[in-house]
């Protein structure tokens, strides 16, 4: 499950000063449901998905992952979820087969 409440994200800008990508965002994704962030380019998405993966932090506001708080338990966190942006250049190392993470499960259970 995730939760996440009241979450905002103010960076700086040197031309315009403070900004806000993120403005008090609620949401919770309940076991077995699927979800989706949707909006247009500079919306936020991204930047709350690294909140959620504990890659970035929030400025305020709370988000937990299978209970545990992404600030103060970032590890928990990171056991529970995975994260690979599309703007990585990863994509370009690995082969199709590598991205779906075949590559870790042992011979015997591919066949089945």
């Amino acid at each position: 499950m995730i939760k996440v409440e009241k979450v905002n994200k103010k960076f700086y800008d040197k031309k315009n000063g403070d900004f806000y990508a993120l403005d008090d965002i609620n949401f919770n994704v309940e076991q077995g449901e699927i979800f989706g962030l949707l909006g247009p380019n500079g919306a936020g998405k991204t930047t709350m998905l690294r909140i959620m993966a504990t890659i970035m932090g929030q400025t305020e506001g709370t988000v937990t992952v299978n209970g545990y708080d992404t600030v103060k338990n970032p590890e928990e966190v990171k056991k529970s979820i995975g994260f690979l942006s599309g703007n990585t250049k990863l994509y370009k190392k690995l082969t199709p087969v590598e991205t779906e993470g075949t590559e870790k499960v042992p011979s015997k259970r591919k066949k089945a």
